[in-house]
């Protein structure tokens, strides 16, 4: 399955850019169109039928409409940080249960205390 899911607008229906004498049709213009994402039995980047009948248009324009190319880019540069492989520090730490309770249990503690300091200021203070 795809990513996403997309489809380009017809040349003729996209507008040159700038104002004569100087428009002009880049090939990032040109991915123009519409697109949505497939996320299990979700779309995302798809309007819902209520909002499609409060903007009174049809069915048609249901999918987000921008140039293809900027939502490419975003949506598989954030996959791709997403995939990479853990540093091998944090490897290391998620791999040792008892090394893992002992953070948690450490970090229980500094929180704790943290919470006993700040009451003891908040009485400090105002009181």
């Amino acid at each position: 399955m795809a990513l996403f899911e997309f489809e380009l607008s017809p040349v003729e229906r996209i507008a040159p850019w700038e104002k004569p004498p100087a428009q002009h049709l880049s090939w990032f213009a040109l991915t123009d169109g519409a697109f949505h994402m497939p996320v299990g039995s979700d779309v995302l980047f798809r309007y819902s039928p209520a909002i499609l009948a409060h903007w009174h248009v049809d069915e048609a324009s249901r999918d987000a409409t921008y140039q293809v190319a900027a939502f490419a880019r975003d949506a598989l540069g954030s996959a791709a940080a997403g995939a990479a492989p853990l540093p091998r520090f944090f490897e290391d730490i998620i791999c040792d249960a008892a090394l893992l309770r002992r953070l948690r249990r450490l970090s229980m503690e500094v929180l704790q205390a943290s919470r006993q300091h700040k009451e003891r200021d908040y009485v400090a203070v105002v009181g």
